[in-house]
């Protein structure tokens, strides 16, 4: 368990180096929406959204819990 800790620190002082290292100002278009942002609050969306999609489909794909068709 500890290495699981200890990992997931890791990963993210590395992200935060990451993120801190990218600050300059971005243009994003997507569709009919134009943003002018900090790459930096790019990155944390992206990485949130990712985070909460992981967290979302985590439950739905799990080793061994998949539905058996019964035999008639």
């Amino acid at each position: 368990m500890r290495v699981k800790l200890y990992a997931a620190l890791a990963l993210g002082a590395l992200v935060s180096l990451f993120i801190m290292q990218n600050i300059e100002i971005v243009e994003v278009r997507f569709m009919f929406w134009h943003l002018m942002l900090s790459r930096a609050v790019l990155l944390l969306g992206t990485l949130a959204a990712g985070v909460v999609i992981g967290l979302l489909l985590g439950g739905y794909v799990r080793r061994g819990s998949r539905p058996r068709l019964r035999s008639v």
